[in-house]
């Protein structure tokens, strides 16, 4: 998992909307995958920051699958640019809906890796032998990046040294 950023914003809820998409990682990441995965990470949490933008980029066997959620206008115009970034091939739409509230506004954007712990959930989505992000729909979409978000707030608790759960 890479680290995340704390969110300072709130949108009002009427015109929250969530995004979730998947793509193919290209070739142009170069061979240190997790450096570049940081950078955009880096960038993104800066950029995300002044439109309001909270999210989750999950990286995994040479697919992203992420989430964006925040004014209309704003996840709309950042999908424009990742459909035209040369580091995505074959970016597809899973979901794209109001929602009432975020579920990734502990971060402007945060980047995870999946690594053991996912086995249990990659398994219930039909995903453990070989992992194909392009067959999950939004739902088992969604399931995958919350359970990543929810293992990122973890590590970061534990990183903290404060207790697992919040009381």
């Amino acid at each position: 998992m890479l680290a995340g950023y704390q969110f300072r914003g709130q949108s009002m809820p009427s015109r929250l909307h969530r995004l979730i998409y998947v793509s193919r990682s290209s070739n142009v990441l170069g061979e240190d995958a997790d450096a570049e995965i940081h950078r955009i990470v880096a960038v993104s949490t800066g950029k995300n920051r002044t439109i309001d933008v909270t999210g989750l980029l999950l990286a995994h066997q040479g697919w992203f699958l992420q989430a964006l959620e925040g004014p209309s206008a704003e996840v709309s115009g950042l999908m424009g640019r990742i459909s035209r970034d040369p580091r995505h091939r074959r970016v597809h739409t899973l979901c794209a809906d109001m929602v009432d509230e975020r579920l990734f506004n502990d971060w402007n954007m945060v980047g995870a890796r999946l690594g053991p712990e996912a086995d249990p959930v990659l398994t219930e989505l039909g995903q453990i032998a070989r992992f194909d992000a392009g067959g999950l729909n939004a739902a088992a979409a969604l399931q995958l990046l919350v359970f990543a978000a929810d293992h990122q707030r973890r590590r970061e608790r534990e990183g903290l040294g404060l207790p697992r759960r919040i009381a």
